[in-house]
């Protein structure tokens, strides 16, 4: 999980791991890609209702700059194709 202001350690973002990469966690709804994927959370509260329409929470820079670490990590060790790495609206919108 990483939240909205990632505290720093040697100048990178701290993620807090939730599960084990060994062990199974349902985190992608009703799909079948439970056990052979790794669910990651960036905190934010999603939308809020306006007049205008929905007002989506950005996600903070700090948020993205520690994402792409993770991934960088986690596609090398596992070797994940660019392609295979997806959102969650993807795969349980």
């Amino acid at each position: 999980m990483i939240p909205r202001q990632p505290p720093q350690r040697a100048g990178k973002g701290v993620i807090w791991q939730l599960v084990p990469e060994q062990q199974l966690a349902w985190h992608a709804g009703a799909s079948r890609i439970n056990d052979t994927s790794i669910g990651i959370e960036l905190v934010n509260r999603g939308y809020r209702l306006t007049l205008t329409g929905r007002e989506w929470q950005p996600f903070t820079a700090a948020q993205i700059t520690t994402l792409e670490a993770l991934l960088r990590d986690i596609s090398q060790r596992y070797a994940i194709a660019p392609e295979n790495i997806v959102g969650h609206s993807d795969i349980a919108p």
